[in-house]
Formats: structure tokens, C-alpha cells, sequence
């Protein structure tokens, strides 16, 4: 199947999964929530589009970190928020969690025509793309400037090894507990990026050593 690669790169992304107004929460490599709403906005899908949306979210998605960053906090004030009897207004302190300086590898695949089609919006995007909050835009081009077929590839082969290392299941920052291990994660056996002898297919090949995420 055919392969698109990203390069997620910025000095801060958030990849929240259980946030909350008080709690703003990240793990440690993209999520697939957070990539199909990259790509939702490269194409100009609505959110309301359920439809747009069941289509890219049926793309397979692999991750490579290739660094892993710093995870930070933030700490927020916000006023004249009311109160639960609904009699006044109070103050409210918020965190907020995200990852500085980190770099990740993007697979996906899927169908070759809505790879090609977001190879083109990723570089002309419709609204704005951002790492999981508006303020956190990538730092350099999602994919080079080199030809297509650098990065429209078939992964049905040998797996490149690449010599990156692959988390095994980072935690969510905020207060969240640990993500178990996924299907395919170095250690939890064959899953379905590979195959028990060693051979890889799916975006986890592209990627070499790799973290599968969905």
C-alpha cells in the first residue's frame, strides 16, 4: 500500500486525549484524533462533515519519534468565570501541558487517490495547520519539496531499519495515567505493522523502528 510521510516539527505540539477545562493534557506522539483534524483542515473538511471525517480517519497511521521532546507546562488564569451556585464570578487556574521542541515521522496509508489529494492540501491547506493548538504551527513544510514519489512510496517490503527507537507507551501529562502499549509496539509481539519474522508492511515499514499508532 502506498505510504504518505509528514514531518511534524515545531517548537511546542499538545496532543491532548482527555482534557478538560481546568486540565489541558498531552501524550508524548501525535494522536490520530489530532492528525485526521490536520488533515481535516488541509482539506477544508467540516467538522460536521461525518463523511470527510470517516474518510480520513480510516487512514492507518504509524509514528516515529525521532525526538522526543520536553514536556512543559503552562500555567493560566482565567477571570469572571461563574460559579457553580451561578451568584458571582471567580478566578480559575488552569494548566496546560505540551511538548517543546519535539519531532515526529507521520505515516499514513490508505487509498493511493486521497494520499495523492492531501499530498497537495498539506502544502495548500485550506485553514491554517497547527500541532494541536492554533498557537503551535510547524516550524518547516510537512513534506519536502523534493518529487512525490519520495514520499508517495509502496511499503509491502522489507522494513527500512532505521535505528530510531520506538516509545513504548508514553504517559499522558496532567494528571492522566500511563497509554498501554499498542498493537505492534517493540516487545508486545506481532502486531499489525509487522510480522513474526521481522518482515514490516503498513506505515510502520516506512518508518523503520516506529511506535504503531492506529
Amino acid at each position: 500500500m502506498p505510504t504518505l510521510l509528514l514531518c511534524f516539527d515545531a517548537p511546542l505540539q499538545s496532543w491532548g486525549t482527555m482534557s478538560r477545562f481546568v486540565v489541558r493534557d498531552t501524550v508524548t506522539e501525535p494522536t490520530k484524533s489530532g492528525v485526521v483534524g490536520l488533515l481535516a483542515a488541509a482539506l477544508g473538511v467540516a467538522r460536521d462533515d461525518t463523511d470527510g471525517i470517516a474518510r480520513l480517519a480510516a487512514l492507518r497511521l504509524g509514528v516515529r519519534v525521532d525526538r522526543e521532546g520536553v514536556v512543559e507546562r503552562d500555567y493560566h488564569t482565567v477571570q469572571n468565570v461563574p460559579t457553580t451556585a451561578g451568584t458571582g464570578h471567580r478566578t480559575v487556574v488552569t494548566e496546560r501541558y505540551y511538548l517543546a521542541d519535539a519531532l515526529f515521522l507521520v505515516g499514513l496509508e490508505g487509498e493511493p487517490g486521497l494520499l495523492a489529494e492531501l499530498y497537495q492540501a498539506v502544502q495548500r491547506p485550506r485553514w491554517p495547520l497547527f500541532f494541536g493548538r492554533k498557537a503551535f504551527v510547524p516550524a518547516r513544510p510537512l513534506v519536502s519539496t523534493g518529487a512525490a514519489g519520495e514520499l508517495l512510496r509502496v511499503a509491502g517490503g522489507r522494513g527500512r531499519r532505521a535505528g530510531h527507537r520506538a516509545r513504548a507507551g508514553g504517559p499522558a501529562f496532567g494528571g492522566r495515567p500511563p497509554r498501554p502499549p499498542l498493537a505492534g509496539d517493540p516487545g508486545g509481539g506481532a502486531g499489525p505493522g509487522t510480522q513474526a519474522g521481522g518482515e514490516g508492511h503498513g506505515p510502520a515499514a516506512a518508518l523503520g523502528d516506529r511506535r504503531q499508532a492506529g
